[in-house]
């Protein structure tokens, strides 16, 4: 999908910025054309814990993959952005995965973006948290049901 406003302080950015250990996830980058000359290439490294499963095709643009990189090849105008995505299995351990973008312009430069706006947050499953309120709320009835039973007594 190419669009043609750029998001507020634009670069190269990751989305979303957390998710679940040993989910499939899909994942968005949005690159800016921030040059007067296109931008013709943007390559994703992948830190090497995620699989990577699809990639969506967009009109334009095609792409390569390996196990820890996908690049599109496309054409990206001054103030132009493109969202690339892709579905990966996160990895099991969690932590902050460094993702790195790199967009190659027409002319030769290349761009490297590597912060936290790359970066993705992976956190256990949560299951746990969504259990605990339910145990706390079983537990928290049955003692209002005993104390109940004790003043009527």
């Amino acid at each position: 999908m190419l669009l043609m406003v750029p998001p507020a302080n634009a670069h190269a950015v990751i989305a979303p910025n957390s998710s679940e250990t040993g989910e499939i996830e899909t994942y968005v980058i949005t690159v800016i054309g921030e040059r007067e000359v296109p931008n013709t290439k943007v390559v994703l490294r992948i830190p090497n814990d995620f699989q990577i499963i699809s990639v969506e095709t967009i009109a334009g643009w095609s792409y390569e993959t390996s196990s820890t990189q996908i690049t599109w090849y496309g054409k990206l105008g001054l103030g132009e952005s493109i969202e690339l995505r892709f579905t990966a299995k996160n990895p099991t351990k969690e932590g902050t995965y460094k993702f790195t973008i790199k967009q190659y312009y027409a002319d030769g430069n290349i761009t490297e973006w590597n912060f936290p706006g790359t970066w993705v947050e992976i956190t256990p499953e949560k299951q746990q948290e969504v259990l605990l309120p339910i145990i706390i709320g079983v537990m928290a009835a049955a003692l209002f049901l005993f104390f109940l039973t004790k003043r009527k007594k």
